[in-house]
């Protein structure tokens, strides 16, 4: 299938699962396609966020890359959508993950679209934008926990943004500096932290 002729969210689910793999592409545009191996722990002086476009011409992403892919996509056919960053805001060095992901809307229910988050591959269903908000930070949060980047008690470091799209290809300290320059969303009452 062609990425032109997707004519629903499924149908974009099902393009990216057969034709986009997790990987990044670094600076000299060399594929970093092997999480296992020692070049990919290079990805933060290498990797070359890419927007939408650069994304269907590479066919890899990290969640940062594949949410700029959806956004194309959503944005193309009119949805309603927001692009969220959750991470673990600390001023220490640390090994804490982040996710980039889309939600969107689509008559009266809100839905998680996933391609990068391993186990979540899917789309799900809510019937609020704050359900779905907490259901994505709840199993972010969770896998930190099931992985030991994170404890307990680091739930309260959880901050969202929501940002805008990306109008070139960025390094990770840009890619970082432009999603948390967007709206922080209030999630203490969603987390009940």
């Amino acid at each position: 299938m062609n990425f032109n002729d997707i004519q629903n969210p499924r149908e974009l689910l099902s393009y990216m699962i057969e034709n986009v793999i997790y990987a990044f592409v670094g600076k000299n545009n060399k594929i970093y396609d092997n999480p296992e191996s020692d070049e990919w722990y290079d990805w933060y002086s290498e990797c070359k966020v890419q927007t939408g476009e650069e994304i269907l011409k590479t066919n890899v992403g990290i969640c940062w890359d594949q949410v700029e892919l959806e956004r194309l996509w959503f944005k193309n056919h009119n949805y309603t959508y927001k692009t969220l960053f959750v991470y673990f805001e600390s001023d220490t060095e640390n090994s804490f993950p982040t996710h980039s992901f889309l939600l969107y809307k689509n008559k009266d229910k809100w839905y998680w679209f996933e391609h990068a988050f391993d186990v979540y591959e899917d789309i799900f269903e809510f019937d609020t934008f704050e359900d779905a908000l907490r259901n994505v930070i709840d199993a972010f949060f969770h896998r930190a926990l099931d992985t030991g980047a994170a404890t307990n008690g680091d739930k309260n470091l959880i901050k969202c943004f929501e940002y805008d799209e990306l109008t070139s290809s960025l390094s990770v300290d840009e890619y970082m500096n432009h999603v948390t320059s967007g709206k922080e969303i209030s999630i203490k009452n969603i987390l009940d932290i």
